[in-house]
Parts: structure tokens; sequence; C-alpha cells
């Protein structure tokens, strides 16, 4: 039975570990995937794009939003940014923020949240959000993926994300 499978991914043009790539119809945005990682169900529209990948296995995923940036004037990024921690800690008192700051992200300047959250599901997992304001749009990327409590102050993203983010192309790279 695992030969005829072979044989018919062969036969498709395809092999059991090779890549499948995602492009926006409308953003500067692609990225390839490949197994472990399955394709979350995709928006791309000329008013926002929300994509991403989930591995089923653990819950580890990577998640791209791009939508309309307002003015700062309109919208501080302090305020953005609160925003954003608000949404990540009210839905359970365990969550916590453990680091808020900025950092060069694809090669451009972003601000970067890490919190530690609580699912029933998955259990405790990391979560590395970066946030760039263009000033035209707003690009957002999340990454979670499991860890433990003694691996609170480890701020690097987890080894199968590093891979996968070699692949993401955001606005010209």
């Amino acid at each position: 039975m695992a030969l005829y499978i072979l044989f018919s991914l062969l036969a498709c043009g395809q092999t059991p570990d090779s890549a499948t790539v995602w492009q926006s119809k409308y953003r500067d945005l692609q990225f390839e995937y490949q197994s472990p990682w399955t394709l979350l169900p995709a928006m791309d529209t000329k008013a926002q794009t929300l994509v991403g990948v989930i591995d089923n296995r653990d819950g580890k995923s990577y998640i791209i939003q791009y939508f309309d940036d307002m003015s700062t004037d309109s919208l501080s990024t302090e305020a953005y940014l609160d925003g954003i921690k608000e949404t990540m800690l009210k839905p359970n008192s365990k969550n916590k923020l453990i680091l808020q700051d900025s950092v060069l992200f694809h090669k451009k300047n972003a601000y970067r949240q890490i919190y530690l959250m609580y699912t029933k599901k998955w259990g405790l997992l990391k979560q590395f959000g970066y946030t760039i304001r263009t000033g035209k749009e707003l690009i957002t990327v999340q990454m979670l993926f499991p860890t433990t409590e003694s691996d609170i102050n480890n701020n690097t993203i987890h080894p199968q994300h590093v891979r996968f983010d070699k692949s993401v192309k955001l606005n010209g790279e």
C-alpha cells in the first residue's frame, strides 16, 4: 500500500517531502510549506490577507496577517500593542507577557511580544508576535510552539519555525 501511495505521488509530480508554494494574489507575500505543516484556511482579499500553517501533532503554528494601517495619530503603536496584549491575556489569567521590545524581523523594524499561552488542546505554548507598521499596511506574524515553565526565559524561536521562516517572503524580500 505504501508503495502505491509513493507511486501515486510521483505520478502527480510530487514527492512525499516536496514543498508547496502559497502566494498572495494581492500582496508581495509567499512561502513554501511541506509536511508536517498543513495550510490553515486562508483569506486573501484586497482588504486583508490572513494565512498560516499548523503542525497538528503539537499545535505549532505560523500565522501571517496583512491589513490596512491607520495613521499613528488615529492609533498609536503603543495603543495597538496594548490591544494585542489585552487580547492575549484576557482569555486565561495564567497567560502572561514575557517580553516586549523592538527588533529587526525580515529586514524590517518590528515590535515583538513574547507570551506564555495556556491552552486546553495543546497545553503550554510560547507565542512570538511581530508587528510591522509600514504606514500603509500593518503586518503581523505569530509563531506558537509548545514550551515548558522552565523554558520561560529562553527567547529563541523553535527550530521548525526558523526553517519555515526562511521560505517566507514579505514585501519584496
